[in-house]
């Protein structure tokens, strides 16, 4: 089996996880335009959209990523050391944590317009949520950066 065949079945799987995530957060994107058109005087549609950008992202991730086949940066050689494995879970790792901190960005947008919570409460979504989307951006597209852990 080839890093190619691994990447492969690593995107094909996060495909999954991200359509069942985002499919099962449907509701509650409903829930959020509910709030927004009864409590909330200002574009509810806007609100709406936004209470839906969370779970949309992760659908639209699914189904990317299950009509991606492959990558042209992924090395097609054959798996040899635990290296090159290394480099293929890094860089799935990252693209993992690159959509959830998208989603979570979007979903702390949505529950600082319509929920009210402290804002140390807010800014540690966002601050979480930034991090997860900054390190998975670093892991996918620099994998060799934490490569060392490997050896």
């Amino acid at each position: 089996m080839t890093s190619l065949d691994i990447y492969i079945v690593g995107l094909r799987l996060l495909a999954v996880q991200f359509l069942v995530f985002g499919i099962a957060a449907l509701p509650s994107a409903y829930i959020g335009f509910d709030i927004a058109t009864r409590n909330v005087n200002r574009d509810a549609i806007a609100y709406g959209l936004l209470s839906a950008s969370g779970p949309l992202l992760m659908v639209a991730s699914g189904i990317f990523l299950a009509h991606r086949s492959r990558l042209s940066t992924c090395n097609a050689g054959a798996v040899n050391n635990a290296g090159s494995l290394f480099i293929v879970g890094v860089r799935l790792l990252g693209l993992w944590l690159a959509v959830t901190g998208a989603a979570g960005l979007l979903s702390a947008a949505t529950n600082a317009l319509l929920i009210s919570s402290s804002w140390p409460i807010q800014a540690n979504e966002f601050v979480f949520s930034a991090v997860l989307l900054a390190s998975g951006w670093l892991f996918f597209s620099r994998p060799s950066l934490v490569s060392g852990l490997a050896k």
